[in-house]
C-alpha cells in the first residue's frame, strides 16, 4: 500500500510538471506511463507536442476528450494494441486525424468521435475498411457524416451492435442499406436522432432487419410521423430476445406496448 501510494505522488508529480520532462517520461517502463496517462488525460493535459512521449505500443484504452488535441496528436498515435478511443467534442480533428488512427490501431473496437464536426465520410470509410474489429462506433453530432460512410460499416463491420448516428446527414436509403450488410445480426443499438431527412421507411427497415434490436432512439425527426403502430411494423418481428425495445420520437405523451415492443413517444 505505501509503495502503491509513493507511486502515484510520484506520478502526479511528474504530470503536473510533464512538459519539463519529456525526454525521460519517454523511456518510462508501460505501467507507469500508463498512470501518467490517465492522470493526464483526466486533466486534459495531454496535447499534440506531449502525446508521443507519453504513449507506448501496449496501450489499450485513451481517453482524450478533455484534450486539446488535434490531427497533429492522431497522427502521433502509434498504439497497435488500442481498443477504446474517446475523442468527443475535439474540434480539431478531422477526417485527416481519423485516417492516420485508423492506419496505426487495426484492432480498435470502441471508438467516439461524438461532436467533431470536422469528421466526414472518408473516417467512417477509413475506420470501416482497416479496423475490422469494430464494435461500438459514436457519430452523433457530425453533421459531415452520411450514406456513403453507412455503406462502408456494411460492408466491412460484422461485429458492429451499437452505432450513433444522431444529428448526421444520413438517409433512408443509407439506413436500409446499413441493414443489408455484415452487421444487421448483431446491431443492439441505433440511435438516429435529430437527423431531419429519415422517414417511416426507417423505422421499418430497423424492425424488419435487427433481431438483437434493444434501443432504438429517432426523436426529433421531423418525418418520422409516429404512425408506425402495429399496424404498419411487420406482422412477426424476428426478435430473439425477451428484453423490451425501446423507441423514443416526439409525437404525443402516450405510451404505447405490445407484445414485442415497448415503445415512448416522448
Amino acid at each position: 500500500m505505501a509503495v502503491n501510494s509513493l507511486l502515484n505522488i510520484c506520478a502526479d508529480c511528474v504530470a503536473n510538471s510533464a512538459v519539463f520532462y519529456l525526454r525521460e517520461i519517454h523511456s518510462l517502463p508501460s505501467g507507469i506511463k500508463d498512470k501518467l496517462v490517465q492522470i493526464m488525460s483526466s486533466r486534459g493535459t495531454i496535447s499534440d507536442g506531449n502525446i508521443s512521449e507519453l504513449l507506448h505500443p501496449g496501450l489499450q484504452t485513451l481517453d482524450l476528450q478533455c484534450c486539446q488535441v488535434s490531427d497533429l496528436a492522431l497522427g502521433r498515435i502509434c498504439c497497435p494494441r488500442l481498443k477504446t478511443i474517446f475523442l468527443n467534442n475535439s474540434p480539431g480533428i478531422t477526417s485527416e486525424g481519423v485516417l492516420s488512427l485508423a492506419s496505426s490501431c487495426p484492432n480498435l473496437q470502441n471508438v467516439d468521435l461524438g461532436d467533431c464536426v470536422g469528421v466526414a465520410d472518408e473516417a467512417v470509410q477509413a475506420l470501416a475498411r482497416r479496423c475490422k474489429h469494430l464494435e461500438v462506433l459514436s457519430l452523433s453530432g457530425c453533421p459531415a457524416v452520411g450514406d456513403v460512410g453507412l455503406q462502408a460499416l456494411a460492408e466491412n463491420c460484422s461485429l458492429l451492435h451499437t452505432l450513433l448516428l444522431s444529428g448526421t446527414r444520413i438517409t433512408d436509403a443509407g439506413i436500409i442499406g446499413l441493414l443489408k450488410g455484415l452487421c444487421r445480426n448483431n446491431l443492439c443499438e441505433l440511435q438516429v436522432a435529430r437527423c431531419p431527412v429519415l422517414t417511416d421507411e426507417t423505422v421499418r427497415a430497423v424492425f424488419k432487419n435487427c433481431p438483437k434490436l434493444k434501443c432504438f432512439v429517432f426523436n426529433d425527426c421531423p418525418h418520422i410521423t409516429g404512425k408506425c403502430s402495429s399496424t404498419s411494423l411487420p406482422a412477426k418481428p424476428k426478435f430473439h430476445h425477451s428484453m423490451p425495445i425501446v423507441m423514443l420520437i416526439d409525437e404525443t405523451k402516450e405510451t404505447f406496448e405490445t407484445g414485442f415492443f415497448h415503445i415512448l413517444f416522448l
